[in-house]
């Protein structure tokens, strides 16, 4: 039988140059399952707090044997309350989906505020592990290019 997935569950799976590990957070209503990761040589060495927030489904992951179970700890981070979605043609982002608890917005020009929500979008397992190699293209820095991001926080 199949050990239940609780939040704050921390799970790893191996890159060339180390791991990615990968905090449970919960279930967002709209996105599902939501994460917090970062890459580094151990747990040990982890620093979540310049990790990245996704949308990635953990239990169908754990199935599959993508990721392994590494230990339970308190919750770095929470389940965002708000989150911003590309609409992207060509590598750039025509406008924004603003999701709040009550509302979605489309948004052309996000405000100061809004570029600190976390994007809304979901990865699969190749995507996220792409990303972590720094070889898949996801928003991050700037708000309206598609750009690199290889684990490092910005």
């Amino acid at each position: 039988m199949a050990k239940r997935i609780k939040v704050g569950d921390i799970f790893s799976f191996p890159l060339a140059n180390g791991f990615v590990f990968i905090q449970f957070l919960g279930k967002h209503s709209l996105m599902g399952e939501c994460v917090l990761c970062c890459k580094a040589g151990a747990i040990n060495d982890a620093d979540f707090g310049s990790g990245r927030i996704f949308f990635y489904p953990v239990g169908l992951n754990v199935k599959q044997g993508n990721i392994e179970f590494v230990m339970h700890a308190d919750l770095l981070a929470s389940v965002p309350r708000k989150i911003r979605r590309p609409f992207v043609l060509n590598q750039k982002v025509l406008y924004w989906f603003v999701d709040t608890p009550n509302e979605t917005n489309k948004v052309v020009d996000l405000s100061e505020e809004q570029r600190g929500y976390p994007i809304g979008t979901g990865l699969s397992h190749v995507v996220l592990k792409e990303i972590f190699e720094g070889t898949q293209w996801f928003l991050f820095a700037s708000d309206n290019f598609v750009e690199k991001y290889d684990g490092s926080s910005s």
